[in-house]
């Protein structure tokens, strides 16, 4: 089950307003969506799968960021120690 919501609006001032209370990852804005039920639902689907796209994309870059976190954390630990018992054998000499 996807953790995004998808909502419509008829406007894009209505879209903007909205935007700024939510804060979205990723929002799309369509300009002259087609009037005709059959083709806008066409277009709905269409935008939907890219829509899934983008939130594979913006999870994989999220866990991405997440592991470049814990390997900086990891490094500084490392050097930290490392800085620590470098000190404690000079003063042992």
């Amino acid at each position: 089950m996807p953790d995004y919501d998808v909502i419509c609006f008829g406007s894009g001032a209505e879209c903007l307003e909205a935007i700024q209370q939510v804060q979205p990852d990723a929002s799309l804005l369509i300009r002259r969506m087609p009037e005709y039920e059959d083709k806008a639902g066409r277009y709905r689907d269409y935008l939907a799968s890219l829509m899934n796209g983008v939130e594979t994309r913006m999870q994989s870059l999220k866990a991405e960021m997440s592991l470049r976190t814990r390997q900086e954390s990891l490094v500084s630990s490392a050097l930290s120690d490392t800085h620590i018992a470098l000190d404690e054998t000079l003063q042992g000499i």
